[in-house]
């Protein structure tokens, strides 16, 4: 089984490291390629004009602001606007067709904040403090507040001059459009992406070797595990099966093997312990058959030797008492007793020699198709004063069996059970009829005084009877009869209550 085991792994072994090279080299390069697809030349060039495009466009934007600014530092022509913090309206209906949504907000030339304007739709605006406007206080041109390189919002710090003076200042606030900015975002992240990819294309690489390896490593170790569960799980029976064998081999036909599975190893036990079932019935049917036929011959032999002389001793026995015309009464009596007894003895040897020469002469079987439940219902007739109750299966198959011969087991057995109802006193019949598995089991059971547990095991030998006036043939005669009919009987008893008879014939 080693060498089973050995070549199983090594199979499983083989079979999962021969994809190895080239399963690396095919799926490296389909990773090498799904870079080349997104990494090349041609997508980099287009995310830098997008990049390039999306500058442009910006410096657009903020050109249109500063634009913006002008115009509205050229509507405002009035100082005091930059000197209390008081409500103005303002009217802003031409710029605000032209550039849009914006914010206008006042300072004084100290920087505070003195008043805002909205123009469109109100937004929330990024808050300007006073420490980004310090920065702006020297200033005499637009500038914009350079907060973030890509913002959401552009602000320009526009000076307020009047007469060679700085009187204040505005700050002009205008949203970026807001499918620039998101386009804008996206570009700059695959861009940076991009660039994050060609720094690292080497070290993916090499992470990707080593996750290809980790995980077909995992995979050879997880197939090398379940090969071995895989053997364990099928070894286990096939070693149980050859040591079967081996105890069959020796003669040991009792062991069976206890293994349970539905696949088909299961069947292959299955079938196993049916077959040695088999082998045990005929090898006890072939014994059996053979001690029947040491006895038969033993019985013959002893029937011829013992009959030879039985007719001469008779017939000496009655010369002598027919021959004796004395007149002596005491001698007459002592003669007549004398070959009484010697004349019963050997009717009783004659008696003994035909049963014999009966077991030794066993007919040739003559099997013809039968219905057994009716031949059972034929021989009950025979016994009416015994209290039989009849159990038969009404889906019985028709049989071949010996008609004469079946009935002989059938009264052997009604005369063992009334012998024993008798001896006990009381007691009943009952005999039954089922037909499974291709097979007619018949079950004969009394209610008798039953069979003692040491004799038990020897009542279906020839010549061994518990009965002075029995020869001891009767079950011994019953089993061969049924073996012929390649059948089995078996028998339980418990003493006091009953014995049973169990009879299986095949269909």
């Amino acid at each position: 089984m080693r060498s089973i085991r050995t070549k199983l792994l090594l199979a499983l072994l083989i079979i999962t490291l021969l994809p190895v090279y080239p399963l690396y080299h095919l799926v490296k390069d389909f990773f090498s390629r799904s870079l080349e697809v997104g990494f090349n030349e041609k997508v980099i060039e287009a995310l830098e004009n997008a990049s390039g495009l999306s500058q442009i466009v910006f410096s657009q934007f903020r050109e249109e602001t500063l634009d913006l600014c002008r115009a509205l530092k050229r509507s405002i022509r009035s100082p005091s606007l930059f000197k209390s913090a008081g409500r103005i309206k303002f009217n802003f209906t031409p710029i605000e067709k032209k550039y849009g949504a914006f914010r206008l907000q006042f300072y004084d030339k100290k920087g505070v904040f003195l008043r805002q304007h909205f123009s469109g739709a109100v937004l929330v605006y990024p808050a300007i403090y006073e420490a980004q406007l310090h920065a702006f206080q020297v200033k005499t041109a637009l500038s914009f507040f350079e907060t973030n390189p890509q913002p959401a919002f552009i602000s320009v710090y526009v000076p307020a001059i009047f007469s060679n003076e700085k009187t204040g200042a505005m700050v002009v606030t205008r949203p970026l459009p807001t499918a620039f900015v998101e386009q804008s975002r996206q570009v700059i992240e695959v861009n940076q992406m991009f660039q994050a990819i060609g720094i690292l294309r080497g070290d993916l690489e090499k992470s990707f070797i080593l996750a290809f390896f980790v995980i077909y490593l995992s995979f050879t170790v997880l197939i090398i595990v379940l090969g071995y569960l895989f053997y364990q799980r099928i070894s286990r029976p096939l070693i149980a099966l050859a040591a079967g064998t081996e105890k069959v081999a020796a003669g040991d036909l009792d062991y069976r093997m206890q293994v349970k599975s539905g696949d088909e190893i299961g069947k292959l036990v299955d079938s196993f312990n049916s077959m040695i079932e088999k082998v045990k019935t005929k090898q006890e049917q072939v014994v059996e058959l053979e001690k029947k036929a040491a006895w038969r011959e033993m019985a013959r032999i002893l029937a011829h030797e013992i009959k030879n002389p039985l007719t001469p001793m008779q017939l000496t026995v009655q010369q002598l008492r027919d021959e004796y015309k004395g007149d002596d009464p005491l001698y007459s009596k002592v003669l007549a007793e004398c070959t009484e007894i010697i004349s019963d003895e050997i009717a009783a040897l004659q008696k003994l020699v035909r049963t014999f020469s009966e077991f030794a002469r066993m007919p040739e079987m003559q099997l013809v198709q039968a219905d057994l439940n009716e031949l059972i219902r034929d021989v009950r007739k025979l016994y009416k004063d015994a209290d039989v109750d009849l159990d038969l299966s009404s889906n019985l198959p028709l049989i071949k069996l010996d008609d004469e011969q079946f009935r002989r087991i059938l009264k052997n057995l009604f005369k063992n059970s009334l012998d024993s109802i008798k001896e006990k006193g009381a007691g009943r019949i009952s005999i039954s009829t089922v037909f499974q598995n291709e097979t007619i089991l018949i079950g004969f059971s009394d209610t008798g005084m039953g069979i003692k547990d040491e004799i038990l095991p020897r009542i279906f030998e020839p010549h061994y009877s518990t009965k002075k006036q029995s020869m001891g043939l009767g079950l011994a005669i019953v089993k061969r009869i049924i073996l012929e009919h390649g059948g089995s009987i078996s028998v339980e008893s418990q003493t006091g209550k009953g014995t049973r008879f169990s009879i299986i014939l095949p269909t």
